[in-house]
């Protein structure tokens, strides 16, 4: 055979050993798929904002209270002043005894309105401290902020949770208790979707009812109860929603039962139209939210 042959014999086998080199030798390397971890924890800023804002609720279902009691006080103090008087008319032949009893009249209205005045200083002291409790959860959102944006929270719910925040802000510096009640419930429902982000946990369910069971609450405050029956609607589908996802031990189970009688007897209040008595309901039914979640966290 002569070189020229060899040549174009060799060649083929070459070629053959190139192909084979490029598929095996330099096939790309196949890479591991990536899991994508959900976080479990819910992150401490978004924590300090919501005991803010229950914090701030508190307070202000207590200065509603402290309004109610000068009040009270005035009218009891001016029923005794009349009761008083008409004493004074009988006595004729007493003068000066009723003098007396006049002055000391005198005397204890003056101490009625320092107390009352004392009233109007404790409760601006009160909006002083929920003005700070806000302005503190402002920073605390500027702090979770960029964190809800990587954990994948929507702009619409950013944007709607800081407009709340806003108004919430300027109904608190105008001293509107009900628009500030109204405006921190408000934060509850936001509060509810960024407590969803974060996987395994009832959180955002629970706190979807408790903004349900409050609105409730404060229409039945603005005697607007049709919207009231309306609402009552949301906690149904809230708490259906609840118990497919609260994951609680066997000997925990009773924590719901409980939670689920007084959300009906809550229900059944909302029917007779009595604000004082469906605030007690109402405080029942979250305070069994209440446990109902740190039974559920413990599980």
């Amino acid at each position: 055979m002569d070189k020229g042959k060899k040549i174009k014999s060799i060649i083929p086998i070459f070629i053959f050993i190139l192909l084979i080199i490029n598929l095996f030798g330099c096939s790309p390397k196949q890479e591991k798929p990536m899991v994508k971890k959900e976080s479990e924890e819910v992150p401490k800023p978004l924590k300090t904002i919501e005991k803010r804002v229950e914090d701030t609720i508190s307070e202000l279902e207590k200065i509603q209270e402290e309004k109610k009691k000068p009040e009270e006080k005035q009218n009891k103090q001016e029923e005794n002043q009349n009761k008083q008087e008409q004493g004074n008319e009988k006595q004729d032949k007493q003068n000066q005894q009723g003098g007396q009893q006049n002055q000391q009249g005198k005397q204890n209205q003056g101490q009625q309105q320092s107390k009352q005045q004392t009233k109007e200083d404790k409760i601006k002291g009160m909006w002083d401290s929920i003005n700070e409790k806000v302005t503190k959860i402002h920073t605390d959102w500027n702090t979770y902020e960029i964190t809800a944006i990587k954990d994948g929270a929507s702009e619409e719910d950013i944007k709607g949770f800081e407009k709340t925040l806003n108004r919430l802000t300027v109904n608190v510096e105008a001293e509107n208790e009900m628009g500030s009640l109204i405006e921190a419930n408000n934060m509850i429902f936001y509060l509810s979707k960024f407590l969803d982000l974060y996987k395994g946990k009832p959180d955002g369910e629970i706190m979807r009812l408790k903004f349900s069971i409050n609105k409730v609450y404060l229409y039945g405050q603005m005697n607007d109860w049709e919207k009231a029956n309306m609402a009552l609607k949301e906690i149904d589908s809230s708490l259906g929603r609840l118990r497919k996802k609260i994951k609680l031990d066997k000997k925990d189970k009773g924590e719901m039962d409980k939670l689920e009688l007084s959300i009906e007897d809550f229900k059944n209040v909302a029917k007779m139209k009595n604000v004082e008595l469906l605030k007690i309901k109402r405080d029942v039914a979250i305070e069994n939210l209440n446990k109902v979640r740190e039974k559920a966290s413990q599980s």
